[in-house]
């Protein structure tokens, strides 16, 4: 498991990886623990992306997309 850097690319379906159509991570529209399954432009395995959202101590809300 590693957090994914938001420019890092991925192909929801395996027909838009074929076709070279990938979107930015961070553009993605998962709600907190929404799991979803692609492939991340460069690597050829299918993998599963959950995106994580935390509260810090000050408050403010971060957000990860863990791989």
């Amino acid at each position: 498991m590693a957090a994914l850097k938001d420019n890092r690319q991925v192909a929801l379906t395996l027909e838009d990886k074929q076709q070279g159509h990938f979107v930015k991570v961070s553009e993605l529209a998962l709600s907190d623990r929404q799991a979803v399954r692609g492939w991340l432009k460069g690597f050829d395995q299918e993998v599963l992306l959950v995106r994580r959202v935390f509260t810090n101590k000050d408050g403010s809300t971060g957000t990860l997309i863990l791989v």
